[in-house]
């Protein structure tokens, strides 16, 4: 069933290609043509006709505009399929080498030459302060001080050259922390730690999937990236797919196309460096099973086949287990929408199958294997982000009543067609999805939202033109909508340029280092020398592939880069430690484990910190210091720990990050340990 009127389509070669041009010089002067066209037109209407001219038919513009985007897309995505990413250093204590006036300064000590002010005499006193930014910056003595780092052109470069890393480095929830949230099950799990005990994030079936592949090709950095960013070509041109089977149109699979190449990969807050830290929380992986679901619900409302129903719920099933979360919504949600197929057409055969199909894919939840986590019920409470500001609330509940509206509206006088069932799914779908930008506060949480959301909206739009000018229905709400996001496009690509400039000019204005640590070898601006000293030292005192005990802010690549793998309580403890129940939990596991050797941070006093909260540009930008209270607070949690074990170990070698401690004999403990507060 065609819902389309079919346009007349012409010969491709009435859109001859300029094979003089090279492809990005063609790419661009396209794509600004249709850019200056929209712009340059006083009436909406007579865009359409960029569609309708001599030139380009629709079937022929969505051609061309798809080669362009997809040859634009995958010439900025397949260096990170094939592993070719820099990554910049987020770690504040790895010294760095800035190129400043034809000199090479090492970072860390230039900082403390140069650009140090004792305004803290320690950590605790730097905690413990609540001053305002106007209070600072209206102090004469900081003032001045100020001033006279400023005069020096020295200065004034390095701290210029710094300060995009250094925004990042003072952060306490950095990026590839977040990354090897999802790396240090795998690794866990590949050496054979049971899964409840790896604390994976991101869904059984997933990480199984993943364990499968690297146990199968190997595990390694680049490797890593080449799996995670292929996800995104997957989901971008599958949601595009489905969209265009689903409609059986070009035009809406080619605004598919363009709003989920815009939301996924190029609109998204951060830009270019979001997608360069190859994170999980932005990758669409948790909900690839949207696309599957989208098409068949298609297919069971055009030819009404039980088995349809099945793989609905197959589907379903798959994403349960894949992603917990994100799979029970999609199963509530298609569930949901073919219950109201079924009961429209009095198909009471196929209502016991989807019942019974539908509560079998909830009981199956039940038994996906638990993960023990010790603060995903701080999550749960929305301890981990911020509130969203009202009025996002605002919108969220006025355009989700509206489309409710629209819906029961449709359903007594319009028609019930597949336009209809598809809003009908998606709008609980995409309501129900931004729970986790409820939670979080996190604007990167409304990614997975956007791409359906659009589709939601192009349905509605063709709901309410049905409504109230024509049952029948033509192409100029899809062309208008079109124009309007290749417009959005243009400056969208623009404004993700700027961020890749800034982001790769780092590299530009540093030394690269290769690092070849274990299985994380990728090309970055932090010396490797620290982590090759820890790893020595793990080496030196533990068993390789064995587990290990660690009290560090590096617990979530130590274990990674020395082929090893964490075995306490929590395997990353700054990510968990928040309560004395948890600070608790660790030091009753070591107690009873009694491991021989445990490895420390060597400041694990934090007495070196106090530099990264007394120089320049801390005390410039007070929301990095603001960052660095957050960061160091978690530190002060595993130096509490530290404090309660402290009795019963001593110092046998330090090392640069991390120091090797053997557990005493009993006869040389004299003294009980307490929580510190």
């Amino acid at each position: 069933m065609n819902i389309f009127r079919k346009e007349a389509s012409k010969d491709f070669h009435d859109n001859p290609l300029d094979l003089k041009l090279s492809l990005p010089s063609f790419i661009g002067r396209n794509i600004c043509e249709m850019y200056n066209v929209f712009c340059s037109q006083k009436y909406i209407k007579s865009t359409i006709s960029l569609f309708n001219n001599k030139y380009l038919s629709f079937n022929n513009a969505c051609v061309l505009i798809i080669i362009l985007l997809s040859c634009l897309f995958f010439s900025d995505i397949s260096p990170f399929i094939k592993g070719d990413v820099k990554v910049f250093n987020e770690y504040i204590d790895f010294s760095e080498t800035v190129f400043v006036q034809n000199q090479s300064l090492d970072s860390i000590k230039y900082i403390k030459n140069n650009l140090l002010y004792p305004r803290y005499q320690n950590i605790d006193e730097f905690l413990a302060d609540n001053s305002s930014q106007s209070e600072t910056q209206n102090d004469p003595n900081i003032t001045n001080w100020m001033k006279k780092i400023e005069s020096n052109r020295t200065n004034e470069e390095f701290i210029a050259k710094s300060l995009y890393e250094y925004q990042f480095q003072t952060s306490y929830s950095s990026y590839e922390l977040i990354q090897f949230q999802t790396i240090n099950p795998i690794n866990m799990w590949m050496k054979g730690v049971p899964y409840n005990k790896t604390g994976g994030l991101y869904g059984f079936a997933t990480l199984g999937a993943m364990k499968t592949y690297f146990d199968t090709v190997g595990f390694n950095f680049k490797k890593w990236f080449t799996l995670i960013y292929s996800i995104y070509p997957l989901y971008i041109f599958g949601l595009a797919i489905a969209a265009l089977v689903y409609f059986r149109s070009l035009l809406v699979g080619t605004f598919v196309l363009i709003t989920t190449l815009l939301f996924t990969f190029y609109n998204v807050p951060l830009g270019y460096f979001i997608i360069v830290t190859g994170q999980m929380p932005v990758n669409p992986i948790r909900h690839l099973f949207e696309i599957p679901i989208i098409i068949f619900i298609g297919l069971y409302i055009d030819n009404k086949k039980y088995y349809n129903l099945l793989l609905v719920n197959i589907v379903s099933a798959a994403a349960v287990w894949s992603s917990p979360n994100f799979g029970l919504i999609l199963a509530l949600s298609v569930n949901c929408t073919l219950l109201i197929v079924v009961l429209v057409d009095k198909n009471y055969k196929h209502l016991l199958l989807l019942t019974l199909t539908g509560i079998s894919v909830l009981i199956s939840f039940l038994f996906i294997p638990n993960v023990d986590h010790g603060g995903i019920k701080y999550f749960l409470d929305g301890h981990f982000g911020n509130p969203i500001p009202i009025k996002f609330s605002i919108i969220i509940f006025t355009v989700y009543s509206m489309l409710a509206l629209l819906l029961m509206l449709v359903s007594v006088v319009g028609q019930k067609n597949k336009v209809y069932y598809l809003a009908l799914f998606l709008t609980p779908y995409t309501y129900l999805m931004l729970y986790h930008f409820i939670w979080h506060g996190d604007l990167h949480s409304l990614i997975h939202v956007w791409p359906t959301f659009c589709l939601l909206v192009l349905s509605s739009l063709i709901m309410i033109k049905g409504l109230f000018l024509t049952d029948k229905y033509d192409n100029s709400v899809i062309s208008i909508l079109i124009l309007i996001s290749l417009v959005y496009f243009v400056q969208t690509y623009k404004a993700f340029n700027k961020t890749e400039s800034d982001y790769l000019d780092t590299f530009k204005n540093h030394q690269l280092y290769e690092w070849n640590l274990g299985a994380v070898n990728y090309s970055t601006t932090g010396s490797p020398r620290y982590l090759e000293n820890a790893v020595h030292l793990i080496h030196k005192y533990s068993k390789e592939e064995g587990g290990i005990y660690l009290i560090s802010r590096y617990d979530f690549i130590l274990p990674v880069v020395s082929n090893t793998y964490s075995k306490m309580f929590y395997p990353c403890l700054q990510w968990w430690l928040f309560l004395p129940e948890e600070k608790m939990n660790v030091y009753k596991d070591l107690m009873q484990a009694k491991p021989e050797i445990i490895y420390i941070d060597s400041d694990i006093l934090l007495n070196d910190q106090l530099w990264t909260v007394n120089n320049y540009m801390s005390i410039k930008y007070p929301h990095f210091n603001k960052d660095n209270k957050t960061r160091l607070s978690r530190f002060k949690e595993l130096r509490d720990i530290y404090f309660m074990i402290a009795p019963y170990y001593e110092l046998i070698e330090k090392g640069d990050i991390i120091s090797v401690y053997k557990r005493k004999k009993m006869s040389s403990i004299t003294t009980a340990p307490t929580l510190q507060n």
